[in-house]
């Protein structure tokens, strides 16, 4: 069996077409006057960028890795219908990982060309990654959700992380001043914060909802020496799971696939939320001092790149913005938050939500006007 296994790991993938392969180059170090900044050529596409912002201590112990390269490398050879070859060494459990999960979930996940990938050469399998546990926060309903839980647990993160999920550009201020939110929120707990920017969304720019889990996963490889867990907030239940729906409307119903799939065996990821209706979750929050001050669910980059400094974090006019909003007023929790949202909810203007949201063919609308005809307010009967 042994040498069976031997075999497979070393048979390169199938060839296909004429074109030649694309060619991951080995990361380089690039200047950076804060942080560690790295890059990888992927010769005959783009150069691969990555950005690491932490504390002292913590950016010592980072070092140029290829492994947050690698999966993109892999969504960027499907799309452009080339196979791949790795230059930097990949031990045998991710390589097999990578080859039989995630290329072929990538090519039926978007209808692209399953790419063949070859190595350079095997790595010994590394040593997992230090026991610093980080949770992924954005300072949302499920971010907010899920340090509630992991702390009520008796197991809280060290740190939390922040992803840049595509504030380039004239946006990119809306990336500065969610760090500066996640810090806060942070300093107020005891906990570090790291956050990685790259340009993944530039080179792979798919809609948010349709790509948001490959990209935002394969940034976080990049913290990989220095967090041995990482703990990501759900946005989908359990009976969303679904295969064509997925496709046709939002990748979130399908993350413990897409994690299962790219993340190396070395790195373990815990899923917090699949149980918990998003309605539930903003009737827990409502009860976190924190969020009442930082809660940030805006969808805008725009209004929170160019809103006045002393200007409410949400716009209140995304779908994301309204449904937080009427779930917060049939909770009666809503004037707690009112540093948050611009404006009320009097009435034309509610009824013109309820008619954005009924309108929608996303679950997470579809709940909040399920919950708003049940009338009178309580507590939610979610789980």
């Amino acid at each position: 069996m042994l040498e069976s296994l031997k075999r497979l790991l070393a048979k390169p993938g199938k060839q296909h077409g004429a074109s030649a392969p694309l060619v991951l180059r080995a990361p380089r170090q690039q200047p950076a006057s804060r942080g560690l900044a790295f890059a990888a050529e992927l010769e005959g596409c783009a150069e691969l960028r990555v950005h690491v912002l932490a504390d002292k201590v913590r950016l010592a112990q980072c070092m140029p890795t290829p492994l947050p390269f690698i999966p993109m490398a892999i969504l960027l050879a499907a799309r452009a219908g080339r196979d791949l070859h790795i230059e930097s060494p990949v031990d045998d459990a991710w390589w097999l990982t990578l080859r039989e999960a995630l290329a072929p979930l990538v090519a039926a996940y978007y209808d692209f060309r399953e790419p063949a990938l070859t190595r350079e050469q095997r790595a010994e399998a590394p040593p997992p990654s230090g026991s610093s546990r980080g949770l992924l926060f954005s300072a949302g309903v499920d971010s907010f959700f899920s340090l509630g839980r992991i702390q009520a647990a008796g197991t809280p993160p060290d740190c939390l992380i922040c992803v840049n999920a595509g504030a380039h550009g004239p946006h990119q201020h809306a990336f500065t001043r969610k760090l500066a939110v996640v810090e806060e929120i942070a300093r107020a707990q005891g906990l570090a914060a790291l956050a990685v920017d790259t340009n993944f969304h530039d080179l792979f720019p798919l809609p948010h909802i349709k790509a948001h889990t490959f990209r935002n996963f394969s940034a976080t490889l990049a913290l990989h020496p220095i967090v041995g867990q990482l703990v990501y907030s759900a946005s989908s239940v359990f009976e969303e799971i679904d295969w064509k729906g997925s496709k046709a409307e939002r990748l979130s119903a399908l993350d413990h696939l897409v994690t299962g799939s790219l993340l190396p065996p070395s790195l373990a990821v815990t899923h917090v939320g699949w149980g918990t209706t998003r309605v539930a979750k903003t009737a827990e929050v409502a009860g976190i001092p924190l969020a009442e001050a930082f809660l940030d669910v805006c969808a805008r980059q725009r209004y929170q790149a160019e809103r006045p400094a002393d200007a409410p974090p949400n716009c209140g006019e995304c779908p994301k913005c309204l449904r937080t909003l009427l779930t917060l007023e049939y909770f009666g929790a809503l004037p707690r938050f009112a540093t948050c949202f611009p404006r009320g909810l009097a009435g034309a203007r509610r009824a013109e939500m309820l008619v954005k949201l009924g309108a929608s063919a996303n679950p997470l609308d579809r709940e909040v006007v399920t919950l708003l005809s049940k009338g009178a307010s309580g507590a939610p009967d979610g789980r």
